[in-house]
């Protein structure tokens, strides 16, 4: 049976297929290419506006002059 171990666990730094439990090399996961493209960050053409900030508004306190 040809495995394609698409299930991996880690036990104490070592990688294993949890299908047939063979070990796996320590590249197995960064040098595996997977079957969907990956789509490029989307970046807006223009940065977002930030809201104009508020400033507190102060109060005089009952009986100060």
């Amino acid at each position: 049976m040809d495995c394609k171990h698409e299930q991996v666990k880690s036990v104490n730094c070592d990688l294993f297929c949890m299908k047939c439990g063979v070990k796996l090399p320590a590249d197995f996961l960064t040098g595996k290419v997977s079957s969907e493209p990956v789509k490029a960050a989307e970046t807006p053409a223009e940065p977002k506006k930030e809201a104009p900030k508020t400033t507190r508004k102060t109060t005089t306190k009952k009986g100060a002059k």
